[in-house]
């Protein structure tokens, strides 16, 4: 469907992930604004990273954000952030952004983390996926302070905090 509307593949698939799934949306929707307020999360959750006090603070501070909704929206919040944690990974190997509204916090995720930390990364959040699963009945915060921290580790050997 995005195709036929002239948006390439593979921004389809980030446009359609951030719209729930919906071509549709994502067509009819300027997703610009929405994408300015995760970069904000996502720069948020970077600056947490350097104290332990902080990453508990700020998974506290999703799971607040979070609690408001049913579960599908956290697995949405590890979707989104695997999707941008893509975006740093591209920006890193010199690729135009998908998403212009992340540009500006991609680049600063991309200057601290090194590719194996990008790695390191996507490894947490398959486990969160997994664990964020109706089958799986795992506790939301403790899930969400283990990603942050398993995230703090692969950042943070590059900057020894």
């Amino acid at each position: 469907i995005m195709a036929r509307h002239g948006v390439p593949d593979e921004r389809g698939r980030v446009l359609a992930r951030l719209a729930g799934g919906s071509a549709a949306r994502a067509l009819e929707e300027d997703l610009e604004q929405e994408q300015h307020e995760q970069a904000e999360t996502f720069l948020a959750i970077l600056d947490s990273l350097a104290a332990v006090p902080a990453v508990l603070a700020q998974a506290e501070a999703l799971d607040r954000e979070l609690k408001a909704h049913e579960r599908a929206q956290a697995e949405a919040f590890v979707e989104t952030l695997a999707a941008f944690v893509r975006e740093v990974a591209a920006l890193r190997t010199g690729r135009a952004p998908l998403c212009p509204g992340w540009s500006g916090a991609a680049a600063r995720w991309a200057e601290a983390a090194t590719p194996a930390g990008l790695l390191a990364i996507e490894a947490a959040l398959r486990r969160a996926r997994w664990a964020l699963r109706p089958e799986h009945n795992a506790n939301r915060r403790l899930t969400l302070e283990r990603l942050l921290f398993r995230m703090r580790e692969a950042v943070c050997t590059l900057e020894e905090v």
